[in-house]
């Protein structure tokens, strides 16, 4: 058993959540460039409620790529 970086004890082989929880690189970025074109184009659409319109497109999978006019 090795200290944790967390302030407990964990088994060597492990690794603490705190490192497994890390993003690096230009994930942020592009999720976060996801989310804008999608509430962009709800936007574009005349929605007036972003929450309710993301998880009616989230139930049916043509509804988005209908929305970008890519079926």
């Amino acid at each position: 058993m090795i200290r944790c970086c967390l302030g407990g004890w964990c088994p060597r082989n492990r690794r603490c959540a705190r490192l497994l929880a890390r993003v690096d690189g230009d994930a942020p970025r592009t999720m976060a460039t996801w989310r804008n074109l999608a509430i962009g184009a709800l936007k574009l659409n005349g929605t007036t409620n972003i929450a309710a319109a993301l998880r009616r497109n989230a139930r049916d999978p043509r509804r988005p790529l209908a929305l970008l006019g890519l079926t």
